[in-house]
């Protein structure tokens, strides 16, 4: 929907998925072997509210929410490394019609996880990471990029067990045909 002449949109968005033989892992710590297995029913459930407004013709701003449920339908345990809540604000600025660049924070909270030492499912932390991105469009095949991933330098696992990358920076090129 649109309001205020066009310079605000919303949208509101439930969803369902009902998964048959969805792929999981055990691990038997007895053995030290990683095994895959299907997850016979799952079913992943939300909603999503998003709305950007025009600040003024060069400046954007967005954030959206999503609540979601993600469960084994034969246990009824939910499944492992979905954020029960998903916080999305962004900015972006362009500063001509080929040069723009926007920040971006994405927030993940309310997981479960499974703990990589014990194996017991756990309550896992909650992370907010920031990237700051930028886009030069050189003519209508070529785009440069660049962009900085975990910008605050967060310390965070995406998974139990697997940190991610501190700061990191990229730079690359698009060819478009």
């Amino acid at each position: 929907h649109e309001a205020l002449e066009g310079d605000l949109r919303w949208s509101v968005l439930y969803f369902r998925n009902n998964i048959d033989e969805m792929l999981d892992f055990s691990f038997n710590p007895m053995t030290f072997v990683f095994d895959t297995f299907n997850v016979k029913q799952a079913t992943t459930e939300g909603v999503e509210f998003a709305a950007t407004y025009a600040l003024c013709e060069k400046l954007d701003l967005a954030a959206a929410y999503t609540y979601l449920t993600a469960t084994d339908d034969d246990t009824d345990t939910r499944l492992a490394r979905r954020p029960r809540h998903t916080v999305q604000l962004s900015a972006s600025y362009s500063f001509t019609e080929a040069l723009s660049a926007g920040i971006l924070g994405v927030g993940y909270f309310d997981r479960e996880d499974i703990d990589p030492v014990t194996f017991d499912p756990i309550d896992h932390e909650d992370f907010f990471v920031v990237r700051l991105v930028a886009d030069w469009e050189i003519d209508a095949h070529w785009t440069v990029f660049a962009r900085v991933e975990n910008l605050l330098d967060e310390s965070y696992a995406p998974a139990a067990g697997f940190p991610a990358l501190g700061r990191t920076g990229y730079i690359g090129a698009r060819f478009a045909f």
